[in-house]
């Protein structure tokens, strides 16, 4: 993981090991905008409960706002259903552009914009029974991103989960205490698009720092630790 502040990962941990105020808590902000851009880039996937923005040029009562519901489709005038999810925005609207052009419309010209995107990716790593990329539909949390992931296996250091993410353009890091998250001891942080989760061997705290690197470290959930 890269990172430009090796001194504030190393202070933190050591502030960690040192006997810090029990129960201090700073949340993670969100990710920059610039982070969760995906939805601007036409290489960006369309997926279930995403809100589009469809334009016909020159046809403006085709023009329309929906929503992919939760199969991935949706529905359009004249072409009935068009299964969305997956495709890219430019690839969605050559394919309502050809159906459109085969019955409808002389050589129409679609265009499509993600407004907001409800599933994007995170990523899961280290002692999890699934590792990899997921989908995030909705409003997701920690506790619900590791069970997509089939949960922890049975190495899995509960007290030193990661969570990557970037914030004023750098590349941050928070350690959460996933099994007080799991007691109610805690809040359970929201994940973001984007967000990286690793989930460390069971062992000491120099485990801990190689998994953050030179990341620095935003936030601690010190609580239990």
């Amino acid at each position: 993981m890269i990172g430009t502040a090796v001194a504030a990962a190393s202070l933190s941990l050591a502030a960690c090991e040192s006997g810090a105020p029990r129960g201090s808590v700073t949340s993670l902000p969100p990710p920059d905008p610039a982070a969760s851009a995906a939805v601007q880039q036409q290489d960006y996937r369309i997926g279930p409960l995403d809100t589009l923005e469809i334009t016909v040029f020159k046809v403006d009562n085709l023009n329309r706002t929906l929503q992919v519901d939760a199969s991935g489709a949706i529905d359009f005038p004249l072409i009935g259903s068009v299964q969305a999810s997956a495709k890219t925005p430019r690839q969605l609207g050559d394919e309502i552009a050809v159906r459109l052009g085969a019955r409808y419309l002389q050589s129409p010209q679609v265009g499509v914009l993600v407004k907001s995107s409800q599933s994007s990716k995170f990523t899961v790593e280290g002692s999890v029974k699934r590792p990899g990329v997921y989908d995030i539909i909705g409003r997701m949390t920690l506790i619900q991103a590791v069970a997509t992931a089939e949960g922890v296996d049975q190495f899995a250091n509960l007290k030193t989960v990661v969570i990557f993410r970037t914030v004023d353009r750098q590349r941050r890091a928070a350690v959460v205490n996933l099994a007080d998250i799991r007691l109610g001891k805690v809040e359970d942080p929201q994940i973001y698009p984007a967000d990286v989760i690793v989930v460390p061997v069971s062992g000491s705290k120099r485990a801990l720092q190689n998994v953050i690197g030179a990341t620095p470290l935003f936030s601690l959930l010190r609580l239990g630790m």
